[in-house]
């Protein structure tokens, strides 16, 4: 989600260029290189954290391996 976010702002920027003096288009650039490097990251972290329902259902099972200790 947030690689898709970053990767549309940097499309967004890129058509822009066309429409700017050479510095500014030199700006747009570095910032599209940046974007594209944080998307990078950004997917990495999308596929290494463990899904929120994974998360929630691992929560599920402690909070039933507590009251099963505090039955016994």
């Amino acid at each position: 989600m947030m690689h898709e976010k970053a990767m549309s702002i940097h499309t967004a920027l890129g058509e822009m260029l066309p429409r700017v003096s050479a510095d500014d288009a030199e700006k747009l650039r570095i910032c599209r290189r940046n974007l594209a490097a944080l998307a990078d990251l950004a997917q990495q972290l999308e596929t290494s954290l463990p899904s929120p329902l994974s998360v929630e259902a691992f929560s599920r099972d402690a909070a039933d391996c507590v009251q099963m200790g505090r039955s016994l």
